[in-house]
């Protein structure tokens, strides 16, 4: 798990490492800018996004990119839920369509103050 997430880091710098009070049997990673999280499992990783955003080639950019070093780290391969398949770096145009598809039906988005701009409260943490 160590191997996978230091190897995603060197890739991506801005991925920040959540640290627990008490161990988690994950390690995960965050990129607040697109948030893009990683949990990276002992025997695999999972890629969560939002379905939201006007900023969604360089959201699936950033997947294809954790894909690559996942692949390339791990030999691990990605299936996209909404694509219903296996995907790789080469199916990034089809991500991006679906990706758009999915967020014009979103009902909202990011919550929004009476100024009807978006809050930057991160949709993934809990407290």
């Amino acid at each position: 798990m160590r191997r996978l997430a230091d190897a995603l880091k060197s890739w991506r710098p801005n991925f920040q490492e959540f640290e627990p009070k008490f161990p988690l049997p994950w390690i995960e990673l965050n990129e607040e800018d697109l948030l893009v999280q990683i949990q990276v499992y002992e025997t695999g990783a999972g890629i969560s996004v939002p379905y939201f955003g006007e900023r969604g080639r360089e959201l699936m950019e950033c997947v294809v990119g954790c894909m690559r070093v996942l692949g390339t780290s791990a030999g691990l391969v990605a299936y996209d839920p909404q694509l219903g398949r296996i995907v790789g770096p080469s199916d990034l145009d089809a991500m991006v369509v679906q990706y758009g598809k999915v967020n014009e039906v979103f009902p909202g988005g990011l919550a929004q103050d009476e100024s009807g701009v978006a809050g930057r409260r991160p949709w993934w943490k809990f407290w």
